[in-house]
């Protein structure tokens, strides 16, 4: 049973996916198809995290009121 347990913890370890992926930077931005200029979705955020210096987008949300955003719930930590 034992065995069992650490070849199943062993494979899950191996096998799970990093939780947040970096990516170079992209130039451009399209929505829908269309290249979108910088600020041209003002209600749009991107969630980020910063390492090494830089920053890296993890998720996105929509401004609902001034200081509020609402994003997926897999996007944040309680």
């Amino acid at each position: 049973m034992l065995r069992i347990l650490l070849l199943s913890a062993l494979a899950a370890l191996a096998l799970a996916e990093p939780r947040y992926v970096e990516h170079q930077a992209m130039q451009e931005r399209v929505v829908g198809g269309q290249v979108a200029s910088p600020n041209s979705w003002p209600w749009q955020i991107s969630l980020q995290y910063l390492s090494g210096g830089s920053y890296y987008h993890t998720c996105g949300g929509s401004l609902i009121r001034a200081n509020w955003v609402m994003t997926a719930a897999h996007c944040v930590d309680t």
